[in-house]
């Protein structure tokens, strides 16, 4: 008896951690073969619509796709799409358990000098006497008090000093993760199985989190302005933004865009998620207003905020400062360390936080300055995008040039980055994204340099300057 395939797609779960995205879908599909979750004859979604839902690029799918029939674990099949083939997990099983050379990936030719995205600047600028002081306060005997209740009244005046906000310390929570964030605004607004758009491009884990927790996620593009408010639907439920600096491409939110998006929450109830997340990295100007702080009444925003970028994601503290809406969970389901918590809020109180930041600013223009120069000076086809600001920056490549063996290529030369690709579905510039703040002045003209021979090999014909 032919055996019907079945009428829903089984879930593939994918890893944010694996790169790149392509590697990211072929890996997932395996894992859903080796434990079951896809059968013989199971039809994998469209690329199309499997780009969609995880929030991925269609291109990306498509090569996964291509190298899963290689393995021959899949097959396409003319009017019928994507199937897993015949005998694929005992094929598994058996590649599993003999001995085989692995994927020729050659070795890069010296060390690795990683400028991957997501990455934070703690490191290079903490002041281990002020960050140690911090912690000797938080475990002193005599230190008396609810560690988070300290934190909860030093971000409650941090927050209304460096960024404007009004709120009531009853209106701050706090989690360990920005999961149990997602899960808590999930939970409070009743989420499950509606309708949560994230950017694209976005960070993928964010994109993880609202599926995990059951949200049907929908990606909406951001431009040159922000995110594209006039795709916004009355049945989308909440939008998740980050408009101070958004990520990845480096965009501050048009003044415009900000009102736009207050009517519309003011217009259909939903709710609007600001991660603030780059905002202490804005330089040459002052941070723009925050969207809580701008809310007309009927407007419904959620502020999240984490000291992981600036200091250290270590800390595992997250807050969230709600509306009084807000049906808040009992805070034992995700609590916040006492030590971490008291010790951020000393560094908080005693100025430690505004110095470690100002030097953090200081390094930051610095090397993306010498960046910048370097790259006008050795490949001049190459155009930085996005806000000049932030720890990240984003490169785009001269016309008809092939990100992905750029990549590769760079990686050869000892320089590992992230392709634009790798978190966008629709990306709307051929670029590649890296964290600079591992690249001093000598170190950004040698990357400028390996740049420029990359993109002669990748495209000989085309010059790169």
């Amino acid at each position: 008896m032919v055996r019907r395939a079945r009428e829903l797609h089984p879930r593939v779960v994918l890893d944010p951690a694996v790169t790149p995205v392509s590697q990211r879908v072929v890996s997932a599909v395996l894992a859903a073969i080796s434990d079951g979750s896809l059968l013989d004859d199971d039809p994998l979604p469209s690329s199309r619509s499997f780009a969609e839902e995880h929030c991925i690029s269609r291109s990306s799918v498509v090569q996964a796709y291509e190298t899963l029939v290689g393995l021959g674990v899949v097959r396409s099949v003319h009017g019928s799409g994507t199937r897993v083939s015949p005998g694929a997990r005992a094929l598994l099983d058996h590649k599993n358990s003999t001995p085989s050379p692995a994927p020729h990936r050659p070795e890069p030719s010296k060390a690795l000098l990683d400028l991957t995205v997501p990455a934070n600047m703690h490191e290079a600028v903490l002041d281990p006497r002020e960050w140690n002081r911090a912690w000797r306060e938080a475990i002193s005997p005599e230190a008396s008090g609810s560690g988070p209740g300290e934190l909860v009244r030093a971000l409650h005046d941090h927050l209304r000093s460096f960024r404007g906000m009004s709120f009531a310390p009853e209106q701050v929570v706090l989690r360990p993760s920005v999961g149990s964030v997602v899960a808590d605004i999930v939970h409070s607004a009743e989420l499950r199985g509606q309708a949560v758009v994230v950017e694209d491009p976005g960070n993928p884990r964010i994109q993880r989190h609202f599926i995990d927790h059951g949200c049907r996620v929908r990606c909406v593009p951001v431009d040159d302005h922000g995110l594209r408010i006039d795709m916004l639907s009355g049945a989308d439920r909440a939008v998740h933004v980050t408009p101070a600096r958004q990520w990845p491409t480096g965009v501050s939110m048009a003044e415009e865009r900000r009102q736009e998006l207050l009517d519309w929450s003011v217009r259909t109830g939903g709710i609007i998620i600001e991660n603030d997340l780059d905002a202490e990295f804005v330089f040459g100007r002052a941070p723009e207003p925050t969207l809580f702080a701008m809310a007309p009444p009927g407007a419904r925003v959620l502020y999240l905020g984490s000291p992981a970028k600036l200091l250290s994601p270590e800390l595992a503290v997250v807050w969230l400062i709600v509306d009084p809406s807000f049906r808040r969970r009992a805070s034992d389901l995700a609590p916040v360390s006492d030590f971490p918590a008291r010790a951020l809020a000393h560094f908080i109180t005693s100025g430690a936080l505004y110095r470690h930041r100002n030097r953090a600013l200081s390094l930051c223009r610095e090397r993306r300055d010498a960046l910048i120069k370097a790259l006008a000076r050795t490949v001049p086809a190459v155009r930085t995008l996005g806000d000049p600001s932030g720890t990240e920056i984003l490169l785009q490549l001269p016309d008809g040039a092939d990100e992905l063996s750029v990549q590769m290529r760079l990686e050869q030369d000892g320089f590992q980055v992230s392709a634009l690709g790798d978190f966008a579905i629709r990306p709307r510039h051929h670029a590649l994204l890296l964290h600079y703040g591992a690249l001093t002045p000598s170190a950004a003209r040698g990357f400028a340099r390996c740049l420029h021979q990359a993109l002669l090999a990748d495209h000989p014909r085309q010059s790169a300057s």
